[in-house]
């Protein structure tokens, strides 16, 4: 009788073994699969593309690790902002709005730098997509800081979320 019973548990444990094996190798050649397509999909597939539902978790995280997406492509929309000093521009952000000491008075995102100035030129305010590789740069007191050198920045027409919480 025990023989019988351990025969039968034995049988249910190279079922269950056998369907686990067959689920894997299936996930195994979708996951093959999908990457054969991304890779297809060309220059977009490698471009790391910041959205509003992780927006400020995603720009800390390039922050907090910057080694690990020196000169990757990087992909975000937000507000055109410029600092300016005795009437000339000092420095350009791309930035959404969020959690700050008073509200939502903080702000998320990266200062720009381009070799060339695009046309037309965004205003302070407009919603832009801006696209370009994480640099890490000195200023004159060798400090590092992290910019986002842009390939390319455009006027959109139509605005995302200004404001961001998470």
């Amino acid at each position: 009788m025990k023989k019988v019973k351990k025969a039968k548990e034995v049988k249910k444990v190279k079922r269950w073994l056998a369907a686990f094996l067959g689920f894997s190798l299936a996930a195994l050649a979708a996951l093959g699969r999908q990457s054969a397509s991304l890779a297809a999909q060309g220059d977009d597939s490698n471009i790391f593309e910041i959205r509003e539902k992780m927006f400020i978790e995603q720009c800390n995280d390039i922050y907090l690790n910057p080694d690990d997406y020196q000169g990757r492509t990087i992909k975000l929309e937000g507000i055109y902002e410029e600092e300016n000093e005795e009437g000339s521009v000092t420095a350009r952000y791309v930035i959404r709005y969020g959690p700050g000491c008073c509200g939502n008075d903080g702000m998320a995102g990266f200062e720009v730098v381009f070799d060339d100035a695009p046309a037309p030129a965004p205003q302070r305010g407009d919603w832009v997509e801006a696209i370009g590789a994480i640099q890490r740069l000195k200023d004159t007191d060798e400090l590092e800081y992290v910019v986002l050198k842009l390939s390319q920045l455009k006027v959109m027409d139509v605005r995302g979320a200004e404001f961001v919480s998470n």
